[in-house]
C-alpha cells in the first residue's frame, strides 16, 4: 500500500439538526456524524461523507430528512472538516477511505454496509481534533483488517 499520509480532522462541536442546516459549517465537504440523545444515552448513529467538491454538507443532510425527521430523541449533527495540507490532494477516493475508516472504529448504528467491508485506497493516519464525539484521536488504516 506504499507510504502512509497523515489526515487532520477538525470536528465541529455538535449542533441540532435545524440548526446545522443554517450553519457556516454546514458549506463544504467531509465527514460528519448524526448522533442522537433518547433518555440519558447519547449513541451514535450515522458516519457519513461529502466528497464531490460541488456539494456541501448541507445538500448531503437533506438526503437523510425522512428518516432524522423520524428518529426518536434529540438528533445532532457533528462536521468534520479535512484540514488542508501542502501539497496533499484530497480526492474523492481518499475520503472514502476516510469515512470508511471512521466506521469500522466507531461501528455507528446506521452504516451496516461500510462496517461490514470498504476499501482502503490509501494508508492513512487520521488524527481527530475537536469535538470528535465517538471517534478515536487516531485511527490507522493499517491497522484495519478487512474481511
Amino acid at each position: 500500500m506504499g507510504y502512509t499520509t497523515n489526515i487532520t480532522i477538525k470536528w465541529t462541536y455538535p449542533k441540532e439538526i435545524d440548526s446545522a442546516y443554517e450553519s457556516d459549517e454546514s458549506y463544504g465537504r467531509g465527514i460528519y456524524q448524526i448522533t442522537r440523545r433518547y433518555g440519558k444515552y447519547v449513541s451514535l448513529l450515522y458516519i457519513g461523507i461529502v466528497k464531490g467538491e460541488n456539494r456541501d454538507f448541507y445538500e448531503r443532510l437533506d438526503e437523510h430528512w425522512h428518516w432524522l425527521e423520524a428518529t426518536k430523541g434529540l438528533v445532532k449533527i457533528r462536521f468534520g472538516k479535512i484540514l488542508p495540507k501542502q501539497g496533499l490532494t484530497i480526492t474523492e477516493e481518499m475520503i472514502e477511505t476516510i469515512e470508511g475508516a471512521i466506521i469500522i472504529q466507531s461501528e455507528p448504528k446506521w452504516n451496516e454496509k461500510k462496517i461490514n467491508s470498504y476499501t482502503i485506497y490509501k494508508n492513512l493516519e487520521i488524527y481527530n481534533i475537536g469535538y470528535r464525539g465517538f471517534v478515536n484521536k487516531i485511527i490507522k488504516t493499517k491497522d484495519q483488517e478487512i474481511v
